[in-house]
């Protein structure tokens, strides 16, 4: 699929983004709803659909690809990356456990809670984060961009992970929704370390991390981990027949014009969505304080 041909504008504001989203919201529901009535399995989803929430993702540039950091920028094949991640796993749990003075860290047996710890600080790893909240995907998409309105557009992604599931993993499994760690499907996608297990699911796979990290519960973190296809979002919702997307209700981009962002920016912090709020500790207090400083008295000083 060619993301672009899927995007649907906003105006100018935080306001108009909501609506989008909203807009999209509805549909999906609607769609889900007759899907499972043609499937019989309406029961189902009357019971899940109270806790069915879409995901959204935030991009500086509208072009950006939805890989994660392990796949991007690179020519390597697959089984080489997850090789080398199954090092960088191991080192990051080895020496992790000795900069993490004052924070409560995973049991170390926890591989789902070390790999939610790397993605968040950072490191590459086959995750890419989702947030339930679309003003928090929106704060991503406007946070680092420049004030030259000759920029190319940002946007935010929306995606069903209850449909991913079901396109990626299931059926014939029993389980459904949005995985859990412990559940058979997550750690298909996460062996043990050096086990010489291959990866062998292909497509990717919503899964919900444990939320023991602050950082993880204020941004109401969600993950999609990937499998062998490095492009394998656009590739389910791309596949075409009858020359439409096969699977039109699993993404969404909503596009942000480049003018647009200085005024959504300001319409966030109106609304309480901050640095501070987003990454809840004394470094980003302080970037808050140094944004807030530069915005009335000009670029901050070079350090002396």
């Amino acid at each position: 699929m060619n993301p672009v041909d899927s995007s649907k504008d906003a105006n100018s504001r935080v306001g108009d983004v909501v609506k989008e989203a909203l807009r999209v919201r509805e549909r999906w529901l609607d769609q889900n709803a007759e899907e499972a009535k043609a499937e019989e399995r309406l029961k189902d989803w009357e019971a899940s659909k109270p806790f069915w929430k879409p995901w959204f993702r935030g991009h500086e540039k509208a072009n950006w690809k939805l890989r994660p950091k392990l796949f991007r920028d690179t020519e390597c094949k697959v089984e080489d990356l997850f090789e080398f991640e199954e090092e960088l796993r191991a080192e990051f749990k080895r020496r992790g456990s000795q900069l993490a003075e004052g924070l409560t860290l995973p049991a170390y047996q926890d591989d789902w809670g070390w790999y939610s710890l790397m993605q968040h600080y950072g490191a590459p790893t086959r995750l890419l984060d989702w947030s339930d909240g679309a003003l928090i995907a929106l704060y991503f998409a406007v946070r680092d961009r420049p004030k030259d309105k000759n920029q190319d557009g940002a946007c935010i992604w929306m995606l069903d992970p209850y449909r991913l599931n079901r396109l990626s993993f299931y059926p014939p499994d029993d389980w459904a929704g949005i995985a859990l760690p412990d559940w058979p499907a997550a750690k298909q996608y996460l062996p043990e370390l050096f086990a010489d297990e291959e990866l062998l699911r292909e497509y990717p796979l919503a899964i919900d991390p444990p939320h023991i990290f602050r950082r993880l519960f204020s941004q109401r973190s969600h993950f999609t981990v990937f499998g062998t296809k490095l492009d394998g979002l656009d590739e389910l919702a791309g596949e075409k027949k009858n020359g439409e997307l096969k699977n039109p209700c699993l993404l969404e981009k909503i596009t942000i014009p480049a003018e647009a962002v200085p005024a959504i920016r300001f319409e966030l912090e109106l609304s309480g969505i901050s640095e501070s709020t987003i990454f809840p500790d004394l470094v980003a207090l302080s970037r808050e304080l140094e944004i807030l400083w530069s915005a009335h008295f000009g670029s901050p000083p070079a350090p002396s």
